[in-house]
């Protein structure tokens, strides 16, 4: 028989309250590397079948509210009407400044809409929900001509934004869905490209129990290999010296013993790591050392963890290298642990102009001098205190038309992901898992 929405709601609670003590008492039990069961996959899915109802009871009963509450409300609808005519004005300020014409006074709405997003006037962005991932979206559906409701579920995937439906998947900590397809894209990245090792999704591990689950045996022996490889401190990595070979051999733990590569036969020495040399004392590599001359000589700094060599590319100091080491460009020791300055003022100045033409346009400079300027200068200020979005991480929104991401430097054609806090550009996969 038909629920009432009241019980229906109270059933679906006692159900994720059910589904929650059960993982509860599981975890406590299993090993922490455990793989899921069947039944806690099941469980898993049942209980993001019963949050997207519960969220669309929510979506109903809002909406069912909207007339009796318009009176009471109109503040706020002033206040999002408001919001949406200074987004509006935005766009045809930027579209001025973009095409060289002088740019239209700043209306009353982008006032109010900035001093709402410095915390003015008391004025807060309304809270989201974090029990319901954002990629997961739910909705009232009508079911023939019954009028009964049900409920629409789509999970998409954060990279293609294709449904998965009921396609095998990986969800990380954030809540994104990774599809079959854009997993495995990321594991061969990530196979080549170190800077994306650990998989992470906006900086937080992704499961690697469910990542090998989704690649065929062939991929998950290279995956296996590549985690032990990166999995080694890189100072510790001992590689075959046949510079057409140069397969991972482990680590140098046993210095002065010769290891034999099982790919080309090469011997190596796990003290120098160059090829072995029986009976006769390590030499310096020569390649090496001219690397490090040139490196001086340009002004190139090197990580301290994993002594490759490192170039500045914008105004900070503050380099993260592809192992994660963190550290001074100008010194060369742990971050935060010396008293260098922090930035290099020209490099800001020019990586603020970059970021106003993000947020203005490219022909913002010639249309508007003046307020490209102050611009600029807020932007120093800004980037000088806050240049990478700190703790709180970006808030990245699509944006249309071609451009070059600012980590990798790729040129794509289509759209970048534009961060609406530090206006910085970037391409899907190095604002998902790379930044």
């Amino acid at each position: 028989m038909d629920l009432d929405r009241a019980t229906a709601r109270l059933v679906a609670q006692l159900a994720l309250e059910d589904i929650e003590d059960i993982d509860s008492r599981r975890k406590r039990k299993a090993r922490a590397d455990a793989p899921p069961t069947d039944e806690e996959t099941a469980m898993v899915e049942q209980a993001l079948i019963y949050q997207a109802l519960l969220s669309a009871m929510d979506d109903f009963r809002f909406a069912e509210s909207l007339d009796e509450a318009l009176e009471a409300d109109q503040e706020v609808l002033s206040a999002a009407a408001a919001a949406e005519q200074a987004a509006l004005d935005d766009h045809l300020y930027a579209e001025a400044l973009s095409n060289g014409r002088p740019p239209p006074a700043r209306s009353r709405a982008q006032e109010m809409a900035e001093r709402a997003a410095r915390g003015e006037e008391g004025v807060r962005n309304a809270a989201v929900p974090v029990d319901v991932p954002a990629v997961l979206r739910a909705g009232p559906s009508s079911s023939g001509t019954s009028g009964k409701k049900g409920v629409d579920i789509v999970i998409e995937c954060i990279v293609c934004m294709d449904d998965i439906g009921n396609q095998q998947r990986v969800q990380g900590p954030c809540g994104h869905f990774y599809c079959q397809g854009c997993t495995r894209a990321l594991v061969a990245s990530a196979m080549m490209d170190e800077s994306l090792w650990p998989l992470r999704c906006e900086g937080r591990p992704l499961p690697l129990t469910s990542i090998r689950s989704l690649l065929d045996s062939k991929m998950q022996r290279t995956f296996d290999a590549k985690a032990a490889e990166f999995g080694t401190p890189a100072m510790r990595r001992l590689y075959c010296p046949n510079a057409t070979c140069s397969h991972f051999l482990g680590t140098t733990d046993d210095a002065g013993k010769e290891v034999l590569c099982p790919r080309c036969g090469d011997p190596a020495c796990a003290s120098c790591k160059q090829r072995a040399h029986p009976g006769a004392a390590c030499a310096e590599n020569r390649a090496a050392a001219a690397v490090r001359d040139l490196a001086t000589a340009q002004g190139w700094q090197t990580c301290p963890e994993c002594r490759n060599i490192v170039e500045l590319s914008q105004g900070c100091f503050h380099m993260t290298c592809r192992c994660r080491a963190q550290f001074c460009y100008l010194c060369a020791v742990p971050w935060k642990g010396c008293q260098c300055r922090q930035w290099d003022e020209n490099r800001l100045l020019e990586t603020a102009r970059l970021r106003v033409e993000n947020e203005l346009g490219a022909g913002a400079q010639q249309a508007a001098p003046t307020v490209f300027r102050e611009r600029v200068q807020q932007r120093v200020e800004r980037l000088r205190y806050n240049h990478d979005c700190g703790a709180d991480g970006h808030r990245w929104r699509r944006r249309n038309g071609g451009g070059a991401c600012e980590s990798c430097y790729h040129f794509l054609d289509q759209y970048l992901l534009f961060c609406k806090d530090c206006a910085m550009m970037a391409c899907v996969r190095c604002a998902r898992n790379r930044l």
